[in-house]
């Protein structure tokens, strides 16, 4: 008799769910009590991942008070009024599924590389000032391509350009970082690094300037795991897999500089200061201070889960007690966590109010308004600013005090200021 009561009343909810997002493509008006019914479903996230909802009905639905509970929409945010514009990049040919892309800038302009490893570029001033929207240019490159599989990250010094990438080959997926002098016709490139071992899912490769023991050098993270199935890689100081490593740039020598990690999606550095972010499992998407010769736990510990339910007890939840360092911070929700950039003084008016970076993250389709104390040893607070897209990377421009976000969902350029 229960059975068949729970039966009729999944039933009665799946009709109710489906009744819900008919309507809601429609277009139609939603009564209180449906939008009551949603709430307590807690169905936002399948709104918000609607691509055929009418946009002016999604977001009367999302921004009710009733349905909310203290949540700002932009322009509008606690701290800060931000606008938010969208260049749509329409003169790159990109066929890709998935249409990742990643900024920088070199003399006032705007470089992007596509996930398929092609260049581009185009002054600051033309892209964020014209009313009338330039092209991007194409920079041609002799960027070995063979057997690429995506780029994973760029980045640019005073004159060079650095490119971390996947190949390909067979089934081993092989890491590796090319390095050319920047060049707006052609840039030629030369291998800087690559892999002996072979891995069966690398991401990371987040690439910045660091300088270790006097010796100027790139710090670059790297990632190989099998969601599940995490090898000792991270552990064990024979492979590069797991680490945050520095390669110094004259004799190519390679120093750990902390291991235990997943997935580093995102780097910041200022000096002795490291800050990475990294995915977690099911959940536990993490924010981490760098120490030299520290341990942060992966594969061991970690406050997500595995993605089979069987294998729940996969990971430890307490770092320290095992002897690891903590986290600073951890999304036990995941966020799809992705790049951290800091926030500049003149960005924002508010007094004596520092430490503060923006967060990006992909599944979660969000900026993360995120400000540290003064020892960047805890978060003060987060903000989530809604963006609607997955932002693969985020970079500040200081002579337009404007951060541009690579949204990878329709391929665009957002931009982010401040209301004045």
């Amino acid at each position: 008799m229960e059975t068949k009561k729970s039966k009729i009343y999944f039933l009665f909810l799946l009709i109710l769910i489906s009744l819900i997002i008919f309507l809601i493509i429609k277009g139609n008006k939603i009564s209180q009590n449906v939008k009551t019914y949603l709430k307590f479903l807690n169905i936002k996230e399948t709104i918000e991942n609607l691509d055929n909802i009418d946009v002016l009905n999604k977001e009367t639905l999302i921004k009710n008070d009733k349905y909310l509970y203290n949540v700002k929409y932009l322009p509008k945010s606690y701290l800060l009024d931000l606008d938010l514009k969208k260049y749509k990049i329409n003169d790159i040919e990109n066929n890709l599924i998935n249409k990742s892309f990643y900024l920088d800038t070199f003399e006032n302009n705007i470089i992007l590389v596509t996930n398929e490893g092609e260049f581009y570029f185009q002054s600051s001033e033309k892209i964020l000032k014209n009313k009338k929207k330039k092209k991007f240019i194409k920079i041609n490159s002799d960027l070995d391509t063979g057997n690429l599989n995506r780029i994973l990250d760029i980045y640019i010094n005073s004159e060079k350009i650095f490119i971390s990438l996947i190949k390909k080959i067979n089934k081993c997926q092989i890491f590796t970082i090319y390095s050319g002098k920047f060049d707006f016709n052609n840039i030629a490139f030369k291998k800087f690094f690559q892999s002996d071992e072979c891995g069966e899912y690398v991401q990371a490769g987040r690439m910045k300037e660091y300088m270790l023991n006097d010796r100027v050098g790139l710090l670059v993270t790297t990632h190989n795991d099998v969601p599940d199935d995490p090898s000792n890689r991270p552990q064990d100081d024979s492979s590069i897999f797991g680490k945050i490593l520095h390669i110094d740039y004259l004799s190519k020598e390679i120093s750990i500089i902390s291991k235990g990690h997943r997935n580093s999606q995102g780097l910041y550095v200022d000096k002795n200061l490291i800050l990475i972010t990294e995915h977690g499992p099911q959940g536990g998407d993490e924010i981490n201070k760098i120490l030299v010769g520290g341990n942060y736990g992966w594969p061991v510990a970690s406050y997500g889960k595995p993605y089979n339910d069987d294998q729940k007890d996969l990971y430890k939840k307490n770092h320290k007690a095992l002897n690891f360092i903590e986290p600073i911070f951890s999304f036990v929700k995941s966020i799809a966590i992705s790049e951290i950039v800091k926030i500049p003084k003149n960005f924002y008016s508010i007094d004596n109010l520092t430490n503060i970076f923006y967060v990006s993250s992909l599944n979660g389709r969000s900026l993360y308004l995120v400000r540290f104390d003064e020892e960047y040893n805890r978060i003060i607070f987060i903000e989530k600013i809604f963006i609607g897209e997955r932002i693969r990377d985020i970079i500040y421009i200081k002579e337009f005090n404007t951060f541009l976000l690579s949204l990878e969902e329709t391929f665009s350029i957002g931009t982010i200021k401040v209301v004045k």
